[in-house]
């Protein structure tokens, strides 16, 4: 898992109309692509926090799988979302 300390921001970052995000390594784990992750985050609407206060968002993508997305907003960035964990949340509810 990759640490939540400084990170290194480059061409990598996506801009939309939502705003900025990018997309850690971790966050590709289960084989989600961004451009699913942006469709779900654009059907989102306003994320809730966790008890570590990362930003939480549950909403289904352009193929109607609910995807549970994970992020934080950079330090070095406010501007930015750090999207840090992607994955369907048919996974979460298997695991209970």
């Amino acid at each position: 898992m990759e640490a939540e300390g400084p990170v290194a921001f480059s061409e990598d970052v996506v801009h939309t109309r939502l705003g900025d995000f990018y997309f850690t390594r971790s966050s590709r784990r289960h084989k989600i692509g961004r451009a699913h992750a942006l469709a779900a985050l654009a059907n989102a609407g306003a994320p809730s926090f966790d008890a570590k206060g990362d930003l939480e968002w549950t909403a289904r993508d352009d193929r109607c799988v609910e995807l549970h997305i994970v992020g934080f907003v950079a330090e070095e960035a406010p501007n930015l979302v750090v999207i840090k964990h992607v994955f369907p949340t048919a996974l979460k509810e298997v695991k209970k």
